[in-house]
Order: structure tokens, then sequence, then C-alpha cells
């Protein structure tokens, strides 16, 4: 059974060769080899992509920076509204009130054109043609009034005003 033995021993060195040799290949442990010229692209591209990353990096430090700036402003508008006070407020009513006021007056002004009378303060006994204390709208124009008897006139509280406004009118 020499012949065994050598098989057997064969079939040994074979299969040792063979683990080595799958083994040199399946875990490859030598470097890997790169060229200078493969290893230059790689650091030009890598620059490339930093000088790229750069400048979006900038355009985005102005955006924010125009942000800020806005902000900013904003704020000091919004301090400067704040600082108005309750006091400015009321001085802003009053002055407003007054306006209205001025033009109220200036208007009524304008209505109030002097009515033209017979006489300036009166007896009402040369107005009163029947005597009864009365004055009727047919009497004053009789008398020389014109329509539009207001509450100011000395001849008003001897007419009668159905309203109450202050005026008589036909």
């Amino acid at each position: 059974m020499w012949w065994h033995q050598k098989f057997t021993i064969a079939r040994r060195v074979l299969i040792t060769v063979f683990f080595l040799l799958f083994w040199g290949w399946a875990f490859n442990l030598d470097e890997p080899t790169i060229s200078a010229e493969q290893c230059e692209q790689g650091v030009a591209e890598v620059k490339q992509q930093l000088a790229s990353l750069q400048a979006k990096y900038d355009d985005m430090k102005l955006v924010v920076k125009d942000y800020k700036t806005e902000i900013a402003s904003l704020n000091k508008k919004l301090e400067e509204a704040d600082k108005i006070t309750a006091q400015e407020v009321k001085e802003a009513e009053a002055k407003m009130q007054k306006k209205h006021e001025a033009e109220q007056n200036t208007v009524a002004a304008t209505e109030s054109k002097p009515v033209v009378t017979v006489e300036p303060s009166g007896d009402v006994s040369s107005v009163d043609a029947n005597g009864n204390g009365q004055v009727t709208i047919q009497e004053a124009k009789d008398a020389g009034f014109s329509m539009q008897i207001r509450s100011s006139h000395w001849l008003y509280p001897y007419m009668q005003d159905n309203d109450g406004d202050g005026m008589v009118v036909e």
C-alpha cells in the first residue's frame, strides 16, 4: 500500500497548494497600485469640489448678512414705534378733536348768516298782528322777516317750534 501513502501525501500537498493560492486570491493582501497621474487627478477633483463649496458658502454668508441687516433695521423701527406713549396718543386725539371742532365752527359760521330783520331787537307787538303774544309764520313774513328764525333770534321765544330743533321754518 505504498501507493496509498504516496497518494495521500500528494493529496495533502495538492490541497495545501490550492488553499494557499485561494487564500492569496480571496484576500489580496498586496497594496493597490495607483499611478502618480491618477493621484494628481484625484487631488485636482477634490480641490475643485472644495472651491465650489467655498463659493456656495460665501454666497450663503452674504445672504445671511443681508437678512441680519434687514432684521436689525426692522427691530430698530419696532423700538421707535414702541416709544409712543399714551400721553402722545392723548395729545394726538386732542389735536384731532380741536381740528374737528374748528371745522364745525367754520361750517356753523358759514351757515348762520344774519337774518334780515326789520328791527334788531324789537317789540313783539309790532309783529304780533292779533295781539295774542304768539307770532305765527305768516305774521313774521308780513312783518318782513325771512323764514328760518333760529333760537338765537329775538323773535324765536314768541314763536312755536314744533320739532324742537331750534329753528322755526315753514
